[in-house]
């Protein structure tokens, strides 16, 4: 019996139409994009290093191998964030919410300071998507630089027992490197 068809009966036409609907579903829970032409076309034009393209790829689909989302898919782990051990470790809390990211956010030259009743900053891929649509390319890179700083320590602390550094070493680490994004070739030579 085909519950998507009143009779019952099994037609092709119906299950295009289930799996339409189920598609755009699961794609309005998995991603905030609906494959915006002007979000990818700044984003891939984006002069950085491409791991960090890819990092913001995987903010931007929900793909992040977060705890969280490996817990629920059955790996053996703790789900708690590494960094404060209070709170389940997502996308949005490991890039908004945690204290210890909130702490390089506010101490970056950006001076971010999420405030959680702010319906604009919900969400890390909403965010991350906005600051791609509105900034110029130096914040983008910066933004970019400071998720895959944050990213890579979590995962130097999850699997190598490494202590968080300094904010303040996180912050001049991601401005160095934006520095050099925008440095042209034959300066760099030179040093």
């Amino acid at each position: 019996m085909w519950i998507t068809n009143k009779s019952g009966e099994f037609l092709v036409k119906s299950a295009y139409k289930f799996l339409k609907r189920r598609r755009a579903m699961l794609s309005s829970n998995q991603s905030v994009l609906s494959h915006d032409s002007s979000v990818w076309s700044k984003l891939w034009k984006v002069k950085t290093i491409p791991r960090h393209l890819h990092l913001i790829w995987r903010i931007l689909h929900n793909r992040l191998p977060v705890k969280r989302l490996l817990f629920q898919r059955g790996v053996d782990c703790f789900p708690l964030c590494c960094f404060c051990d209070q709170h389940e470790e997502t996308s949005d809390h490991l890039f908004m919410e945690c204290d210890w990211s909130r702490s390089i956010w506010f101490a970056s030259p950006l001076g971010i300071c999420f405030d959680k009743s702010e319906t604009e900053f919900n969400s890390s891929s909403r965010w991350v998507m906005r600051i791609i649509l509105e900034e110029n390319n130096e914040i983008i890179q910066l933004v970019f630089t400071l998720c895959y700083e944050i990213w890579r320590l979590r995962n130097m602390k999850c699997f190598e027992g490494k202590n968080e550094p300094n904010t303040m070493i996180v912050c001049k680490k991601a401005c160095e490197n934006v520095y050099f994004f925008n440095t042209p070739t034959e300066l760099l030579m030179q040093c």
